[in-house]
């Protein structure tokens, strides 16, 4: 090829073999499309430095070549080429570095001089129609065809090209909102929201959706709310806090522009078509929440519930569902009984954001016990509690349709002991008042339904409501909703309201009066008290604060005692664990070594040396524990605390009744003594192995009852199990040596610092292998031994009906499988008919 011996300016020659202007167009070279594949492979092989990007930036190859060529060429070869490499050139900068710390200097320069050319060329209609165009024609290819990889790679590059332009946003580039609302003009006026919605009835629809999901996150996402609230007047739009759009057509602003504007204030033209971007985006979030957001979800939901297959930054998926369930819920116009968006998706949604919340606060922790960056992580956490929140609004519509998808959902135990978990974990310094504020009142809007739904019968017998709200008559908790309530007068009424219903319940319906005696409370209800606010809820503010004079007055002493020790975090017993609380002299000691010492090479023992230097004995294992659980650890010190605490789980200091017995003599020994002191670890256990097997059984053979969602999602990604501890008795289990030498005995693997916080059940464990240890434990009962039916020899496990567990989240509504319900016994003879039934559905 001429231009592969001629190139010897690389990036530069090589553009100028593309083609050349004519006053008409473009006119391009006959190697057009293997001059641009040269590019694409050159631009992949681009280190950190990006230099290939900066040249094509300096050479201007979007407004000189690329977006001429998609306008002109009628060549699908050239068109494919084109639009892959325009996509590469403006994916995000932090996908193609490793720290954003590398993104300044020259080369953010160099990146925001690209996108601004690459904006100022693409808001075209021409270059628009083009690729609307394209993408309309080959995506009715698509619906025809099985599969045709060529062309949903091709499709897929046009829409995350226009994805790419939503997301850029360079610092120094002036009217960025006018260029956003711009492109969302264009894509309306280019009927691509049209094309959006055609999409997603094709049965390709899952190739696409990841990007299509965020095309609608960026689109919607500056305009969320005004379009909640459904008001576009003229007094809505100028009161804005922050305008939305600049000029759109300047002839009909240049008498207007020669008059001085407050800032903040819209002027007549930018009111004008700001109503129209609403218009357009209202209109088209009303067609889309009623015949595709559940077809949307359903394909979303197989990516983040399959392994392997993360084409989608979990963050999107969030939003989407959070926005658009906030949207449904924000209409009053819209008939939500007849909206497609529940049962059975709507359950498989619900165990999808139960998993997000666990693994999202999993990973923060681990993140907090390095000192790492974790923003992303909170922010993904901060959504799953907004869609979670937005769903449960939802629910409230009585429908008697829902029934058994209410049932499945009010009996998930996981969803139960959720919020625990997220108010155990907060930090404060951390995580901020908003966050709280959500997880308060998205687990108040939760204790509703579960009030209803118990008055209904839709949960087991052995859940009670009173039962449920003791969980948080913990002294912890209480001052975590304290922390929210200190700012009362500047709350929204129902945040405050959320507050103070669950302290009346806790002081009243479960008698635990006393987790509110402590000082932040006290001295919270005596400012409410002084300024007479919340009059609902006086006779619970009189009465803690009567019961606290009372008590000062007879026995100032004790009373002092009772707010010290309601203020502190509530600790396991020296009985049950190695690691005691260390008191504030110990922590400001540690801290002050820590701050003073530069030594990279510190060690373990060196901290120990200067607590007993000071008067203080602990021990190596003491050390290290605690500073796995602060995260004020180097590179270096951190390997010395994770070999401290692995030589402490490989060696298990038996005493000599102990010394001469097996493992299973051992585990036997140690369940006896556990049960014997009366701790309920063991039960705690064993549930969680049976959950686990009964979860492995449904993702084999999908039959019967959805299993907990923590398990079954877990497993469904292929990923080990976490023994997740959502309350304060359950974390203290898992700080219980003996308890930590049977999960060792058992072979349930152990948490590495800043990796993972909770012990994990292997995801390779058969389910002959669950039962078997949870039988360990104690008496396994007649149904989870029926399990074991269902696998007729040991790796019948790795022969699955369906290819996925979420098989079923691919099909339409009308192509639904009729999945038996598991009898509670099987013979072979049924067993084999029900292979024959599925085999027939194939």
């Amino acid at each position: 090829m001429e231009w592969q011996m001629m190139n010897l300016d690389g990036l530069g020659s090589l553009q100028s073999y593309l083609g050349y202007g004519t006053p008409t167009g473009y006119e391009t070279s006959s190697e057009c499309a293997e001059v641009l594949h040269e590019i694409i492979v050159i631009l992949k092989g681009d280190d950190e430095t990006l230099r290939s990007r900066q040249v094509l930036a300096a050479l201007d190859i979007f407004r000189k070549d690329l977006v001429p060529i998609i306008k002109s060429t009628d060549d699908v070869e050239i068109f494919e080429e084109a639009i892959h490499l325009m996509k590469l050139l403006t994916d995000p900068l932090e996908s193609l570095v490793s720290h954003p710390n590398k993104i300044q200097g020259g080369l953010k320069l160099d990146m925001d001089r690209l996108f601004e050319q690459t904006r100022a060329c693409c808001i075209d209609k021409m270059f628009f129609k083009a690729v609307v165009t394209m993408i309309n024609t080959k995506t009715n290819v698509c619906s025809t065809l099985k599969k045709d990889v060529q062309i949903i790679r091709m499709v897929e590059n046009c829409l995350m090209f226009l994805r790419n332009l939503f997301h850029m946003t360079p610092n120094n580039e002036k009217n960025t909102d006018w260029k956003a609302n711009m492109l969302i003009r264009l894509i309306f006026e280019s009927k691509f929201s049209d094309v959006i919605l055609k999409m997603l009835t094709i049965d390709e629809k899952g190739s696409f959706c990841s990007s299509i999901s965020q095309i609608l996150t960026l689109m919607c996402k500056d305009h969320a709310d005004m379009l909640f609230e459904g008001k576009f007047s003229e007094e809505d739009l100028s009161s804005s806090r922050s305008k939305s759009s600049q000029l759109f057509d300047l002839s009909d602003l240049k008498m207007e522009l020669l008059e001085p504007q407050p800032d903040g204030v819209l002027t007549s033209v930018e009111i004008k078509n700001l109503k129209e971007i609403y218009g357009y985006l209202d209109g088209f979030c009303k067609e889309f929440v009623k015949n595709s957001f559940s077809r949307l979800v359903r394909s979303l939901l197989s990516n983040v519930l399959k392994e392997n297959d993360k084409k989608l930054d979990d963050t999107y998926f969030l939003w989407i569902v959070s926005y658009f369930m906030k949207y449904i819920n924000c209409q009053t116009s819209l008939d939500k009984t007849k909206l497609c968006i529940f049962e059975p998706y709507f359950t498989e949604l619900c165990c999808a954001l139960v998993y997000q919340a666990i693994h999202n606060c999993q990973n923060l922790m681990a993140l907090q016990q390095r000192n790492y960056w974790s923003a992303y992580c909170q922010r993904r956490l901060h959504l799953t509690v907004c869609a979670l929140y937005q769903i449960f609004k939802l629910l409230q519509d009585e429908d008697a349709s829902r029934e058994r998808m209410l049932i499945d959902i009010a009996n998930m135990k996981t969803l139960q002991k959720l919020f625990l978990l997220l108010l155990n974990q907060f930090k404060p310094h951390l995580q901020g008042v908003l966050y709280l504020s959500d997880i308060i009142q998205t687990n108040h809007m939760y204790i509703q339904l579960l009030d209803t739904w118990s008055k209904k019968h839709y949960l087991s017998p052995q859940f009670t409501l009173q039962k449920h709200v003791s969980l948080f008559a913990k002294n912890k908790l209480m001052r975590t909703y304290s922390f929210s309530l200190g700012s009362f007068e500047h709350n929204p009424p129902e945040l405050n309201t959320c507050i103070l219903t669950l302290m009346h319940h806790v002081a009243g319906s479960t008698d635990k009066l006393e987790v509110l005696m402590q000082l932040p409370i006290i001295i919270i209800f005596g400012q409410i008290w002084e300024k007479a606010a919340f009059q609902e809820f006086s006779h619970l503010i009189e009465l803690v604060l009567n019961k606290f004079i009372s008590k000062s007055s007879a026995n100032p002493d004790q009373m002092a005692q009772e707010l010290f020790e309601a203020g502190q975090d509530s600790s396991v017993s020296s009985e049950s664990t190695l690691i005691e609380q260390w008191t504030d002299e110990e922590e400001d000691l540690l801290m002050s070594f820590l701050a003073g010492d530069d030594d990279e090479n510190l060690m373990v023992d060196d901290i120990v040396r200067h607590f007993s230097e000071n008067g203080i004995e602990k021990t190596s294992y003491e050390v290290a524990k605690h500073l796995s659980k602060t995260g004020l650890l180097t590179d270096q010190l951190l390997m010395n605390v994770q070999e401290i605490l692995e030589e402490k789980t490989d060696s298990y200091d038996s005493t000599e009744e102990y010394k001469d017995l097996d493992a299973d003599e051992l585990i036997k020994k140690i369940v006896e003594k556990l049960n014997s002191d009366g701790n309920e670890s063991v039960t705690w256990l064993q549930e969680r192995l049976l959950e686990t097997a009964r979860a492995k059984s449904y993702t084999n053979v999908p039959m019967g009852e959805l299993p907990d969602p923590l398990p079954y999602s877990y497993l469904s990604l292929k990923e080990s199990v976490p023994l997740v501890a959502f309350t304060e008795e359950e974390e203290d289990y898992l700080s219980n040596e003996m308890f930590s030498q049977l999960l060792i005995l058992l072979q349930i693997e152990m948490p590495k610092v800043g990796e993972k916080v909770f012990p994990q059940i292997p995801y390779e464990w058969k389910l002959r292998t669950l039962i078997e240890k949870a039988e360990k434990l104690g008496e396994v009962s007649e149904d989870d031994l029926d399990l074991l039916s269902w696998c007729t020899h040991e790796d019948m496990e790795q022969t699955s009906l369906s290819s996925s567990p979420t098989q079923f989240l691919m099909e339409d509504d009308d192509s639904k499988s009729e999945v038996a319900k598991k009898p509670p016994k099987v013979d072979d003879v049924n067993w084999m008919k029900y292979v024959q039934h599925l085999n027939s559905l194939n």
